[in-house]
């Protein structure tokens, strides 16, 4: 177990409690003073360097605050680690291992400081990638740290499997679980709506790049 696991386990019950104190207040109160529990929570990682395993123990917001929390070189690291893992995913095309060996070049500390020339090239290079993963499953790998891994064929059945969770996620937490501007990002027939949310700077859209400002809606 790394020393971010064992300090991630420390601290996760003290957040938990927190939140249950809050449950007596009013929605708007109670959402805002959780956003800033885990707000505080993730600012403990703003030097840490945590690995893609330590991530996927704890739930989609607070990896998103984490993600936020820390540098632009860890934010990289853990996109390039999510990428090439899914490089090495058996049953890919050629074209779509190499599209995603190209991604993980691309997910660069610049792109997670807002650099408009890192994001311009990443853009470029979506546009030619986005037709390889169409399927709900396979897109979780550009959109959602600790993501699945691409599969060789779309999976209607992991679609039905993961979709209600992932409704069931985004309307409970107070945290913006989306990008806007980022199309297809919601597996269908879901839709990144504006909502009552709030929003962070990096996390969501084509590899965790772009500001999560909205919620994925019916």
């Amino acid at each position: 177990m790394s020393r971010f696991t064992r300090h991630l386990f420390a601290v996760a019950a003290v957040v938990v409690l927190g939140q249950l104190a809050l449950v007596s207040f009013p929605a708007t109160t109670s959402d805002r003073a959780a956003c800033d529990a885990v707000q505080r929570w993730a600012s403990r990682y703003a030097h840490a360097r945590p690995t893609l395993d330590d991530l996927v123990r704890v739930d989609p917001a607070r990896r998103i605050a984490i993600f936020n929390a820390i540098g632009p070189d860890a934010r990289a690291d853990l996109w390039r680690t999510q990428l090439t893992r899914a490089a090495g995913h058996a049953g890919l095309t050629i074209e779509r291992r190499h599209l995603l060996r190209e991604g993980s070049h691309l997910a660069t500390p610049a792109l997670y400081s807002g650099d408009l020339a890192a994001k311009r090239a990443f853009d470029a290079f979506w546009q030619r990638a986005d037709r390889h993963f169409r399927s709900a499953e396979d897109r979780r790998i550009w959109f959602e740290l600790g993501g699945n891994m691409p599969t060789a064929e779309p999976s209607v059945l992991a679609l039905r499997r993961w979709l209600p969770a992932f409704v069931a996620a985004a309307q409970s937490s107070p945290r913006c679980r989306c990008s806007v501007a980022a199309f297809n990002e919601c597996p269908y027939p879901l839709i990144c709506l504006v909502g009552p949310c709030q929003p962070l700077v990096f996390g969501c859209g084509r590899a965790g790049s772009e500001r999560c400002d909205g919620l994925c809606s019916p």
